[in-house]
């Protein structure tokens, strides 16, 4: 990646998350609302619906949104402010490949909660907010894996709490039926895979 990016985003890390978010925001609405071609349905496995329905896991599932600004401060802390912009834009690529997938291979959750079945607020308001689709690999476990490994990479203090959060979510996107097992583990791969890819990406001059 050009040093220039790194130099940027060492100096901008706020800007950098707003683009950003405007960027993925847009990406993420296209792959739900617009998908280039019939999306392919993923299948619960015959076990999941021992999986029980936690209408308040929904709590842990919004936590979502906490984890790029979390880990703009967790980078921040970084030995080397030249290694903490490193792993920043390393996590923002690997969001950005996750939603590629999801663009140009649709895929939607076959198994959908109706809204009255959630429970209540907030799980019947992401229900009704969001659709199916964009399913597999879930983002939900994707991102927090990347940040997790990212973090033990450049040895940031709050690994541990990354790991923990990846596995509040993995869970959390089963209890909630937003995402089947399928989703869970490509996500989980695709995760570590991509922070591996993605940080090297911006370790190139």
């Amino acid at each position: 990646m050009p040093s220039r990016a790194v130099d940027w985003a060492e100096r901008h890390p706020w800007r950098l998350l707003g683009a950003y978010l405007l960027v993925t925001t847009a990406l993420y609405q296209l792959a739900l609302r617009a998908p280039l071609y019939a999306p392919m349905v993923v299948p619960p496995l015959p076990w999941e619906d021992a999986v029980p329905l936690l209408p308040w896991s929904a709590w842990i599932y919004m936590t979502y949104f906490a984890l790029m600004p979390s880990f703009v401060v967790a980078t921040r802390e970084a030995a080397d402010p030249r290694l903490g912009a490193r792993l920043l834009l390393a996590a923002m690529l690997v969001v950005l490949g996750n939603l590629t997938i999801n663009l140009f291979l649709p895929t939607e959750v076959g198994r959908v909660l109706d809204p009255a079945a959630a429970g209540g607020w907030p799980l019947s308001q992401i229900i009704e907010g969001d659709t199916p689709r964009a399913a597999l690999p879930s983002g939900h476990v994707s991102l927090p894996t990347a940040l997790t490994a990212l973090a033990f990479v450049g040895g940031l203090r709050a690994r541990w709490a990354y790991a923990a959060w990846t596995i509040l979510l993995g869970v959390s996107v089963l209890t909630t039926r937003q995402h089947v097992l399928l989703d869970a583990l490509a996500g989980l791969v695709y995760g570590g895979v991509g922070a591996g890819l993605a940080y090297l990406a911006v370790r190139r001059r």
